[in-house]
């Protein structure tokens, strides 16, 4: 499992700056992290990354990532804004399960995040187009 699997007591972290992944699991179930700011060099954030994370409210995923992993976001009831850069080219299958029904994605046009969520059928009512 991740290195800080099911620690339900973090509540934030700073992760370095020089990461290029962040690994399966890798704060899955850290139910009381409310915030996180990913690097910037980050590529990919694999399976179950932010899985039953219950406190977060936010992501923004840097222009870096190219893949989004399995049920990466699953569980994360609390999040309420959810920025996707164009440069995600890959997202894996229940990426966004158990999302919050006030989700705000904000995504570009046509980008393949946009294509994911027209050809999964997603239910996010609140989805923005940026530039």
């Amino acid at each position: 499992m991740g290195v800080f699997f099911d620690c339900a007591s973090l509540q934030r972290i700073l992760l370095p700056e020089n990461l290029t992944i962040l690994s399966k699991h890798v704060l899955h179930g850290c139910e009381s992290l409310t915030e996180i700011q990913i690097p910037s060099r980050i590529k990919e954030i694999q399976d179950c990354a932010f899985a039953d994370c219950k406190r977060l409210t936010q992501i923004t995923i840097p222009k870096s990532v190219k893949t989004l992993g399995d049920d990466v976001f699953y569980s994360c009831t609390n999040i309420k804004r959810l920025e996707i850069p164009s440069s995600v080219t890959f997202i894996g299958e229940d990426a966004f399960t158990g999302l919050s029904s006030e989700l705000r994605i904000f995504i570009e046009k046509g980008s393949y995040a946009d294509k994911y969520l027209t050809n999964n059928f997603l239910r996010i009512r609140n989805i923005n187009y940026i530039r």
